[in-house]
């Protein structure tokens, strides 16, 4: 059975993707989570690439999603 996650791209759109279909995940931005985890923190930005063509900008969160489901 084929099981979507729902993650939100960076520029707000929810999609539902296939983690089995994801061609490659790449790092744009690496996360930083700053001074005591409060100054300067910013999420990371990944480059989703699928097996159809599509790709998708997503951030730590929803990264952290698709790699539980992989």
């Amino acid at each position: 059975m084929t099981k979507f996650v729902s993650v939100r791209t960076t520029n707000g759109e929810t999609v539902e993707i296939n983690p089995d279909a994801i061609a490659e995940i790449e790092v744009e931005e690496e996360e930083d989570p700053g001074f005591l985890g409060i100054f300067g923190a910013h999420e990371g930005r990944y480059h989703v690439y699928m097996r159809d063509g599509h790709d998708y900008y997503i951030d730590g969160t929803g990264h952290d999603k698709l790699q539980k489901e992989r």
